[in-house]
């Protein structure tokens, strides 16, 4: 849930606007860095999705560590900032 409620005259893309207080406002642009297998930067709280399973977050970083090899596709979401996404790719031992 983003918190938008009421009604504004005019078109707004919800990729890259949200309206707050009557105005439409830009998306800032997501914060993340990924650092070898260390995600920071990260707004708090957020949502860390990894291949579509979603994980609350309430740290402004964290170490993504993977039991199995492969390619993993990570997302982090917390609004009002535009999605940020990264791909891992984690080798066979």
């Amino acid at each position: 849930m983003n918190g938008a409620a009421g009604y504004i005259e005019g078109v707004v893309d919800p990729e890259t606007q949200y309206v707050q207080e009557g105005r439409v406002e830009s998306r800032p642009p997501g914060t993340s860095v990924l650092t070898g297998s260390m995600l920071s930067g990260l707004p708090v709280p957020c949502v860390v999705s990894v291949n579509r399973m979603e994980y609350p977050c309430n740290q402004s970083s964290i170490e993504l560590e993977f039991d199995q090899p492969g390619r993993y596709r990570i997302v982090v979401r917390a609004w009002p900032h535009i999605d940020k996404e990264f791909e891992v790719e984690n080798p066979p031992l």
